[in-house]
């Protein structure tokens, strides 16, 4: 068996109480689900099956996901990046490049449907 070296990062991760499969994060949490590494994994067995005999170095991640900052800690979500530009009059004549770069986040998994996060009345 072979033995990886955990980064002392992941330490501060750890089982959110009475919500399994959630973990904490500096009082903050993830999804309330384990959907992002059940499919992580799920896709990585998929791209590893089909890869040629001999392939290694495989690093396989789902992006949609990002941080939050908040009074509540740091928390996970899913969301979706906007990305686009387009053409805006300047004061002195002409066209200027404006770039927007916003996302839209899921108050609930895209995969199960369960909230992304717990209610307050629950979290109590």
């Amino acid at each position: 068996m072979t033995r990886y070296a955990v980064p002392a990062e992941t330490e501060r991760f750890t089982e959110a109480p009475g919500r399994p499969g959630a973990l904490e994060i500096n009082g903050g949490t993830t999804m309330q689900c384990d959907c992002k590494d059940k499919y992580l994994e799920a896709v990585r067995e998929h791209v590893v099956a089909r890869a040629p005999q001999g392939s290694e170095g495989f690093e396989i991640e789902l992006a949609g996901y990002g941080m939050t900052f908040g009074d509540d800690g740091v928390n996970w979500i899913f969301k979706v990046d906007v990305k686009g530009e387009y053409k805006a009059p300047k004061k002195a004549g002409g066209m200027k490049s404006v770039k927007v770069n916003t996302f839209i986040s899921a108050n609930f998994c895209p995969f199960c449907g369960v909230k992304s996060k717990a209610d307050e009345a629950e979290a109590a």
